[in-house]
């Protein structure tokens, strides 16, 4: 490697356990060191690392002209939560936002799902009299009065950190400038983060929480830096002008720059291995790679394509299947991670029998069983000992002892569960972690439309080349290639960088007779100002250059492709070209393209100022070296599908350049070892790169042995893969579709069913359809068996007995066919924004037979043997109002199943159909099992409750429901007998939705330790007569179904939860609340129909608050759409989104009910047509032993000349410009007494505005 100029070129990547530095000397060679990182001041160990390595160059003297530092201490501050007192001053009427987040429930069967805790207090959450619309225009001027108002609020408070962030500050920040300026002049010395600072896009949920843990780590991440700044100054003696920090984004900038934006730092490590992977892929001549990095706790995968890594602004911490976590709206580098490094944890899990490994790590300390610092837990590095791929003499270059027989004592147990033997079992853990890690590189490949057969895996970190060959046989990857020194590969990375700063700016724009003068202008202005940082940062402008962007969309759609912008001034023609370009992107990302218009949604600048780069450099001496210099020996290592297998081992470094050496080879060098499997070959390349690929020579046919020695293993890497097929199925739909009902609410559901019928695995999103996908299946079934072919598509909506729900909710069905054998289905079920029916929208509160609400489709080819049923589309085409938006819906769940056939019939090929299929029942069978254990736990009897319906939205009711359930060892059983017959307004609900909603909490109170499939509702039985209300037959209105569905699960809930409060909460506001605006909308002149459910408040449990803002139990992965979204899409403006404070003592208890929300809408168009459906307006939610009721749903019409009007159903209501609605949930019940509630808690509500200091006097009979 080179990197020569007039001083030494340094870098340190800080870790928990260990700092890497990289240094690169007058010289240009390359020395790397370890040193033990110092928590208590990072800054001793940087430079401790910094002199060790420094001693082994030619000239240790020479100064240092540039130094990069990687660091955690933005992540730790974060998720350890120490950082600075931070205050938040945002919009009038939306300072909730922070605590309402998108309010989505992940872990859809944990009736005790908790939200992420706010960064900040509800109390020091101010507000400021301002507003401007999604154009930028001022409809109300800043108050200043409001802001020293509130900065002094948040002064008095001891604030030691401000967060700004005003509605619609992406496109005119002017407002949150001036607040800057007064929050200066206020408090000069105080720090403060202005969002327009950090983020430039839209979604104010995700840039306030951008622009608020940006603030909390403020004087952290100063502190820190500043420690740092004044030891690599003073001790190392490194000027200031040199000291530069790795961001996110796949660049550096200078430490002063870092101050002030440290949230740019969050993976300011991980990224390193990116970058130097992209420097390696052009200088191979590799436009894609794979970049996959093995840790000692997780591992990493990220795609780079043409020298570019994928940037990403939809970044979150803390976020997995069962929490929300927090969103960061920073240009970063697009990384997967899970948790598969080498310290992973493996178990039996003896629930359910199956091998588990990687939801625990063993860390550096106690560590892995063979390090022998008192660890005792079999990990992946144990099992990679055991069947000789790590050499127990040569761990970490021979400093650092290793002991497999403590390795063996902690697999031993496994190896006896499974009836293998211990080196099977290990094989076994690494065969399931390497699944992992196959599914983890499909995220990025195959989910972004790439095929992984077309790149190349280029492996770092410690555990990189251990896995990579395995990876690459999997995938079947071109190559891996592994360069030099990979354990230590992103410190060497850093040495590779340039100064970068991103900026992304959203203006939505058609392309379609674009302004070119507006789209150059804009894209000079922001080269100006990132040009303007690099000169800040010394940069000189000959060493300035910049990357144009923009994220592209068709019309309608939300999610975009990035697409690169030429440079230069942009011509007519050069949007001709873009849009080429955006069509040929969407067709390989998402196997389809459009005819409909294209938008420019998001602008991106990329500006590099060049530095002087670490460069790889031709081995020297490399014709003296030979094979046999290299040979260090031979041991018996194990390969799946070839057992034990005797292996020469060589030293990586005296290897002889361009020589082939055939598998089976372990390569060692002082940080890691590099497997070569029996039927690949490697070499050494002339930059000292090790290149591995298949070997064309051999016949790999190892597959029967593995499935014959291993099924149990198989069998579970299988199912992973099934799983990840699902979710795979519901990102593509997430991404594609074009109606914000599907693609920011996420209304719909994917899954796998068996060719029975069964389910197989269903990914998140409505809860409420659990199982429908299954009964959609049977129906087609049950009219085409015998007669479908390889490219059917079946649509269906039977609200009735073809596993529909109301007709807007649309199924569409793939079988899926191996060697002329029906072998599954594949299935998805979305909501359509529009299917035509007597209001806009399709559903209403005022139907009275189901030809009123739309289209239905009877089970009916869409495609017949993958040609599209042209009739049928022109159909739907002519009788929907806004067919785009429904074509376009349907295309991306089409494309959706093209995804689940292709990735079933790759997974059928690799393990063949036999092997598969026997995967599926085993899958199916432990479900059944692992619930029937679970269900044993719950407490038997027989339990009872009722509930009343308020109306079916013609005026009659109310309406008695009720249910007995029973409950023993064996049976779940659910009765409805007693409820009343079909109603003539539109709450019945079909058998599907009722089976669907008592799916729920059945899965809520069994709670089985397995992801749900049809094994586990096998002990469930629910008992409905034919044609009541809540199993109704056609032709039945049940456009708002939902209400009645979501009862029957509440009346499960009700009848179980005082018997199970550790389970089951209070009752919570239940309903959807749905709600449809329709219009003209005032700028473009276009029909809009918003579709969208509302959120509110759960009940408190016995151990616990309820939670505040949430959707209902049957919507589950869920999102409210953004206020900023909102604004543009439809002719409204919002008013105010926040929490509601309870009228009353509704919700009190010892634990209290969870606060409701307002969402208050005015119509901006000329007129529009409201209508909504509020259950429990007259009902509120029940409390819980002695804890009070909860509140009430309903809608406020604030008409002009007209008394305000409150009403739970409203349907085509006419609503004039200026005039509003306003949409308000109530809290859930409370649980206990309200007099044995903590005075504390009690204090706390009253300072954060959760109640008043009245209704604490009166209710908690509280005193200051």
């Amino acid at each position: 490697m080179s990197g020569a100029a007039v001083g030494c070129r340094v870098s340190s990547d800080v870790g928990g356990t260990f700092t890497d530095v990289a240094v690169v000397g007058r010289d240009g060679r390359l020395v790397v060191s370890k040193s033990p990182s110092t928590p208590s001041d990072f800054s001793q160990g940087v430079m401790a690392a910094v002199d060790l390595a420094r001693s082994d160059l030619r000239d240790p003297e020479a100064p240092t002209d540039f130094f990069v530092h990687g660091a955690t201490v933005v992540i730790n501050a974060l998720t350890e939560r120490k950082g600075a007192k931070t205050g938040l001053i945002t919009t009038k009427g939306f300072r909730d936002v922070l605590e309402i987040t998108r309010a989505n429930r992940p872990d859809l069967f944990n009736m005790m799902f908790e939200k992420p805790i706010p960064f900040v207090p509800r109390r020091l959450r101010v507000e400021v009299e301002e507003r401007i619309d999604y154009k930028g225009r001022v409809v109300k001027p800043l108050q200043e009065a409001s802001v020293t108002s509130a900065i002094n609020k948040l002064l008095s408070e001891g604030v030691e950190s401000i967060a700004v962030c005003l509605l619609h500050s992406y496109v005119y920040p002017d407002h949150e400038k001036k607040i800057g300026e007064l929050i200066s002049k206020m408090a000069p010395n105080l720090p403060f983060t202005l969002s327009c600072a950090v983020s430039r896009e839209w979604r104010e949920y995700e840039r306030t929480s951008t622009t608020v843990l940006n603030s909390f780590v403020l004087p952290v991440a100063g502190k820190y830096l500043g420690a740092m700044e004044e030891t690599l100054h003073n001790k190392c003696r490194i000027p200031l002008g040199a000291l530069h920090v790795m961001q996110s984004n796949g660049g550096c900038t200078t430490f002063t720059s870092a101050k002030h934006t440290p949230i740019s730092m969050v993976e300011s490590g991980p990224v390193a291995g990116v970058i130097g992977s992209a420097f390696i892929a052009s200088l191979v001549g590799e436009s894609s790679v794979i970049s996959f990095d093995v840790g000692g706790t997780t591992a990493k995968t990220s795609l780079v394509q043409d020298g570019i890594p994928n940037l990403i602004t939809e970044y979150k911490i803390e976020r997995d299947r069962e929490h929300q976590g927090y969103p960061i709206q920073v240009p970063t580098v697009d990384i997967v991670e899970i948790g598969s490094g080498g310290g992973s944890i493996a178990f039996w899990d003896t629930t359910t029998n199956v091998l588990r490994v990687g939801e625990q790590s063993a860390g550096a300390v106690p560590g892995p069983a063979c390090y022998n610092f008192g660890g005792t837990q079999p990990t992946i590095t144990d099992a990679n000992l055991i069947i000789g791929r790590l050499n127990p003499d040569y761990f970490v270059g021979g400093q650092m002892r290793i002991d497999v027989e403590r390795s063996r004592r902690a697999i031993e147990p496994i190896a006896q569960h499974a009836g293998v033997s211990i080196e099977e079992a290990a094989l076994g853990i690494i065969q399931l972690s390497d699944a992992k890690k196959v599914n983890m590189i499909k995220l990025i490949s195959v989910q972004r439309g790439i095929d992984p057969r077309n790149c190349c895996l280029i492996c770092h970190g410690g555990g990189g080349p251990v896995h990579a060959a395995a990876m690459a046989r999997e995938l079947r990857c071109k190559k891996v290639i592994v360069p030099p020194n990979p354990g230590v590969f992103s410190a060497v990375a850093m040495l590779m960088l340039d100064i970068r700063h991103d900026t992304i700016v959203t203006g939505i724009r058609p392309t379609r007779n674009v302004d070119l003068s507006e789209l150059n202008d804009r894209y000079i202005a922001m080269q100006k100002e990132l040009e303007s940082l690099l000169l800040l940062e010394n940069v000189s402008p000959e060493n300035i250059s910049f990357l144009r962007f923009c994220d592209m969309r068709y019309k309608g759609q939300e999610h975009c492709v990035k697409v690169p912008f030429p440079s230069g001034t942009i011509t007519a023609e050069a949007i001709h070209q873009m849009n080429e370009k955006f069509h040929t992107m969407h067709l390989e990302k998402y196997t389809f393209k459009l005819s409909q218009d294209t938008e420019f949604v998001n602008y991106h600048v990329t500006a590099i100022g060049k530095v002087s780069n670490l460069k790889f450099t031709e081995v020297t001496g490399g014709t003296t070296l030979t094979i046999e210099g290299a040979f260090k020996g031979e041991r018996g290592v194990w390969f799946e599908g070839y057992g034990c297998v005797p292996t020469k081992v060589y030293q990586r470094e005296k290897l002889p350049l361009a020589l082939d050496i055939h598998g089976p080879v372990i390569i060692e060098e002082h940080t890691s070892s590099t497997i070569v499997y029996p039927d690949q070959i490697v070499r050494r390349d002339n930059y000292g790169f090790l290149h591995l690929q298949a070997d064309a020579s051999c016949v790999t046919s190892s597959l029967p042995k593995a499935v014959e020695s291993m099924d149990k293993f198989i069998f579970e890497i299988i199912q992973e893969s099934i799983t990840a097929i699902s979710d795979e199925m519901f990102l593509h739909m997430k991404l594609t579709s074009m109606s914000t009902i599907i693609y920011e609410v996420l209304d719909f559901a994917t899954g796998l069913i068996d060719a029975n019928g069964n389910m197989i695995t269903q990914g998140n999103g409505v809860a409420g359809f659990l199982g429908t996908l299954t009964f959609a299946v049977r129906s087609v079934l049950a009219k085409f068996a015998g007669k479908l072919l390889p490219g059917d598509v079946i649509i269906s909506n039977n609200p009735y007995d073809g596993g529909g729900t109301h007709l807007s909710d649309v199924t569409l069905i793939k079988p899926i066919f191996f060697e002329n054998k029906l072998v599954c289905f594949a299935a998805n079920k979305a909501h359509w924004s529009e299917v035509g029916g007597m209001c806009p929208g399709s559903w209403t509160t005022n139907s009275t037979d189901i030809w009123q609400e739309g289209l239905h489709f009877p089970c009916i080819k869409l495609y017949n043997q993958g040609i599209p049923n042209e009739s049928l589309l022109d159909l739907i085409k002519v009788n929907v109002r806004t067919p785009e938006a429904s074509i376009g819906d349907m295309m991306a769940q089409v494309s959706s199943l093209s995804i689940a056939e292709s990735r079933f019939t790759e997974l059928c090929q690799r393990y063949t159909w036999a092997v598969v299929d026997q995967a599926v029942k085993s899958l199916l069978t432990q479900g059944e099992l692992l619930t029937r254990e679970a269900l044993a736990k719950v407490t038997p009897g027989d339990y009872y409750s009722e509930d009343w319906i308020d109306d079916d939205g013609l005026g009659n009711g109310p309406f008695k429901l009720c249910v007995k359930v029973k409950i023993t060892p064996e049976k779940f059983i659910c009765d409805f007998t007693g409820c009343p017959p079909p109603v003539p307004g539109p709450i019945n609900t079909g058998m599907s939705a009722l089976a669907a909603a008592v799916r729920c909490l059945y899965m809520a109170t069994v709670k089985p330790k397995i992801r749900v499939n049809e094994g586990c509702f096998a002990p469930l039985e629910i008992i409905c007569p034919k044609n009541t209300l809540l199993s109704a037959s056609a032709p039945a209105p049940v456009s708002t179904y939902w209400e009645t569905m979501d009862f029957g699960a509440d009346l499960v809930w009700k009848a179980l939860a005082p018997s199970m409060p550790t389970k089951l909460p209070a009752g919570h506001f239940l309903s959807v609340c749905g709600t449809i605006i329709s219009g003209i909308h005032p700028d473009t002149g276009e029909l809009f129909i918003l579709v969208e459910p509302q959120i509110g408040g759960w009940g408190a449990a016995a151990n616990r608050d309820g939670q505040n803002a949430l959707v209902c139990i049957g919507d589950g992965e869920t999102y409210i759409i953004p206020v900023e979204i909102c604004e543009m899409r439809y002719g409204v403006m919002v008013a105010q989104l926040a929490l509601v404070t309870p009228d009353g003592g509704c919700g009190s208890g010892q634990f209290r009910g969870g606060n409701g929300v307002v969402r208050e809408y005015t119509i901006t168009a000329k007129e529009a047509n409201v209508t909504g459906t509020f259950g429990r307006f007259k009902y509120p939610p029940w409390g819980m032993h002695g804890g009070s009721q909860g509140g009430i749903n309903c809608m406020i019409f604030k008409q002009t000349g007209k008394p305000a009007e409150v009403t739970g159903k409203a349907a085509n209501r006419r609503v004039l410009q200026g005039e509003s609605v306003e949409m308000v949930t109530g809290c859930g019940g409370g649980y206990g007494d309200p007099l044995r509630r903590d005075r504390q808690a009690i204090a706390e509500d009253i300072s954060n505005g959760y109640i008043t200091l009245q209704q604490a006097t009166d209710i908690y009979h509280y005193t200051p």
